[in-house]
């Protein structure tokens, strides 16, 4: 279950189609630089993920998640096309039958988490409650939730996803913005018309691990270099609103 809230901006935007369509033509822009590219990139980039914004390689790394979300930090732009090197044809894997939260196959059921969800220009918002599974090597949002919050206008790729034991489709992923607690990450996910639960990857569950992990050391530091001092709180070490890594 998801619920808006749509804040003001200060510019008025163009129609959802409109957008869509205009979004779409760059982006299919952006996916011819990369095969155009693509015998340079395997020489220099084998393995890695790269994102191409402007037609130029924006961001490289060995996570899909962190190379978007270093391009947009690096040039505002939400739309890019990301892919891996060599690799475009490695399939994502989520669960087929996505019912776990009361899937009495599961026990006990299926972690649940409430997280915010928005799109990168922070233009409408929801909260949605997300399956934890740790299964998923990718978010997965129910396209009606994805309309909420108008995410077809930061494209990310098109890359094989599959549920496992099945056949893998090409699908056309998209960033969005997920904040867990008080941390956000910038997430690409699968928007689909065929399933009836929110999913939160292992995408996002990892660097949520990190962050948590983080937390601690600083604060297992603090105790080391403060020997006599009070235990610090967790507020105390509050992390910046987007987590990359």
């Amino acid at each position: 279950m998801a619920t808006t809230t749509k804040e003001e901006i200060n510019e008025p935007r163009a129609p959802r189609a409109e957008r869509g369509a205009e979004a779409q033509q760059r982006f299919e822009q952006e996916e011819q630089a990369y095969w155009r590219q693509r015998d340079d990139l395997l020489k220099q980039y084998a393995g890695k993920w790269v994102a191409i914004v402007g037609g130029k390689v924006a961001a490289v790394g060995e996570q899909m998640n962190k190379v978007a979300a270093e391009a947009w930090r690096k040039t505002g732009s939400g739309l890019m096309y990301v892919n891996l090197v060599g690799g475009e044809d490695v399939a994502l894997r989520v669960r087929q039958v996505v019912s776990g939260h009361y899937d009495r196959a599961y026990a006990p059921p299926m972690p649940m988490v409430v997280a915010s969800l928005s799109d990168l220009q922070m233009s409408a918002s929801a909260e949605v409650t997300f399956v934890v599974d740790t299964g998923a090597d990718l978010t997965v949002l129910r396209s009606d939730v994805a309309d909420q919050v108008d995410l077809w206008g930061d494209i990310a790729g098109r890359h094989p996803v599959g549920g496992v034991g099945g056949a893998p489709e090409m699908r056309q992923l998209y960033n969005a913005l997920v904040q867990v607690g008080a941390h956000a990450f910038l997430v690409t996910v699968d928007c689909r018309d065929d399933i009836s639960e929110d999913i939160l990857g292992r995408d996002v569950i990892n660097l949520t691990v990190r962050a948590i992990e983080n937390l601690i050391f600083r604060m297992l530091g603090s105790i080391w270099r403060r020997p006599s001092e009070r235990f610090p709180t967790v507020s105390e070490y509050a992390f910046a609103p987007l987590t990359t890594a």
